[in-house]
């Protein structure tokens, strides 16, 4: 297998193009159990060095471990993670933002999650759904006020469109165009998670960028999720969220002093 190769050194300096994977990347994407051992077997003294490095992209291996498509079975995926666990390692390397702000404008200041953050938040919402139907459900509704913006009262803004220069006229046509009316989410989400389809309406709300004040009230959320449905890597995923976003709270902290001076 894997470790089979005559020179052993030259198989863990190996590298692979584009995404820089080693053998353990490789390993804990593609092969067994054994595989992953023989392989940490190799490293031996690096190897708890080697499982947080991360590939180009940001992914370690007990990132692909629990999270590639082709990594096993949940079986197999449980044995791979707890043997990387035991050599404490991460699912993001140390140093990559998983917080990203979102330009919109004058108004609610919003944050993204890291794309491999909801690639996995995508799977294990699934499975803590299955585990405790009512405790997603409520988890959702709540998850849904951190990204919900406030919708402008089309009342009001039909108001300051008569007070002056907001009024816009087609020169061609002479009609007047009217303001955009959002409908609110709110409302149409609740009322699609409350009726049972929680986990369906994941996917819209990762696309949703989380308001920035409300970013320690979802981690907190996703916390009390976790250890509801006893979920282990998503306990993981928040430790690491709450790290991440205490670098982050730091930085931006430090960058509005340097502002004001």
């Amino acid at each position: 297998m894997l470790s089979a190769s005559k020179s052993a050194e030259l198989l863990l300096k190996a590298r692979t193009q584009g995404k820089n994977e080693s053998v353990l990347h490789y390993a804990a994407r593609y092969g067994s159990l054994s595989d992953l051992q023989s392989v940490l077997t190799l490293f031996g003294e690096n190897a708890a060095h080697e499982v947080n490095v991360a590939n180009t992209v940001g992914l370690t291996p007990l990132y692909l471990a629990t999270s590639a498509p082709s990594a096993g079975s949940p079986n197999e995926r449980r044995a791979k993670v707890a043997q990387l666990e035991k050599l404490s390692a991460s699912l993001f390397p140390t140093g990559l933002r998983l917080f990203r702000e979102v330009k919109n404008g004058p108004g609610v200041a919003l944050i993204a999650l890291h794309p491999a953050v909801r690639r996995s938040l995508a799977v294990w919402m699934v499975e803590c759904s299955a585990s405790s139907p009512p405790t997603f459900s409520d988890f959702c509704i709540n998850w849904l006020a951190c990204v919900q913006r406030p919708q402008i009262d089309v009342k009001q803004q039909g108001d300051v469109m008569k007070q002056g220069d907001t009024k816009k006229l087609d020169a061609k046509k002479g009609v007047q165009v009217l303001p955009c009316q959002r409908v609110p989410l709110s409302p149409t989400v609740a009322a699609f998670v409350c009726a049972g389809y929680a986990v369906d309406a994941v996917p819209l709300l990762l696309a949703l960028p989380i308001k920035l004040d409300a970013i320690p009230r979802f981690l907190e959320l996703l916390k009390a999720l976790a250890v509801d449905t006893k979920h282990t890597m998503l306990q993981k995923l928040q430790l690491e969220l709450v790290s991440a976003w205490k670098t982050e709270s730091d930085d931006r902290s430090r960058k509005s002093r340097v502002a004001k001076q």
